[in-house]
Formats: C-alpha cells, sequence, structure tokens
C-alpha cells in the first residue's frame, strides 16, 4: 500500500513539475504549466520570439541585455497573458500601443 501511494505522489508530481506539453517552449526557456521563464543571460534579443506562444498566462523574461525595445508586434499573440515580468534588461522603449492586443494583462 506504501508503495503504490509512493508512485502516486511520484506521479503527481512529475506531471505538476515537467515541462508544459500544451504550448511549445522556447529552447532557451523553461516552460512550467502556462508559464514561461526566459532567464538565461542572453539568450531572447526581441519579445517577437515569443510569437508562436499562445496559451501561457505568465511570462518573466529576466537577464537579456539584448532586449531594448517592446513594440505591439511583439506582444502580439500571448492573448492569454495575464502577468508579464521583465527585469535586469536594457529595455529602453515601450511602443505607447505595445499591449494594445493584450486585453487580459492584468500584472506588468
Amino acid at each position: 500500500m506504501l508503495q503504490g501511494l509512493a508512485c502516486l505522489a511520484f506521479g503527481l508530481a512529475w506531471l505538476l513539475l515537467r515541462p508544459s506539453l500544451a504550448s511549445p517552449c522556447l529552447e532557451q526557456c523553461r516552460c512550467y504549466m502556462n508559464t514561461l521563464l526566459c532567464l538565461e543571460p542572453n539568450s531572447i534579443q526581441s519579445l517577437s520570439q515569443l510569437r508562436s506562444l499562445e496559451n501561457f498566462t505568465e511570462v518573466v523574461i529576466e537577464n537579456q541585455s539584448s532586449l531594448t525595445n517592446l513594440t505591439q508586434d511583439d506582444i502580439k499573440n500571448p492573448r492569454e497573458l495575464k502577468n508579464l515580468t521583465i527585469s535586469r534588461t536594457q529595455l529602453q522603449s515601450i511602443a505607447p500601443d505595445a499591449f494594445q492586443t493584450s486585453s487580459n494583462l492584468i500584472y506588468l
């Protein structure tokens, strides 16, 4: 019985902690459930690399010194995006319409 419970617990933990299969993940990032984490230094030059990713509700971009601009075209597809965290970048300009299509965005 204990062995069965241990297998069940392991299976649940694996399902919760494994990279998400619901959406493709960028090679240089990590995906967990509906969260995309891009933390490896200098692996993202533009958020347009995220255009093919639609089902993420949270995106965390850190340590990207090549990231300098943010446009509407960059944030076009993640329609379900609710939380966007961008830190430790060289972000210098954000277009006035950058978040125009991000109607679900709650936290920036």
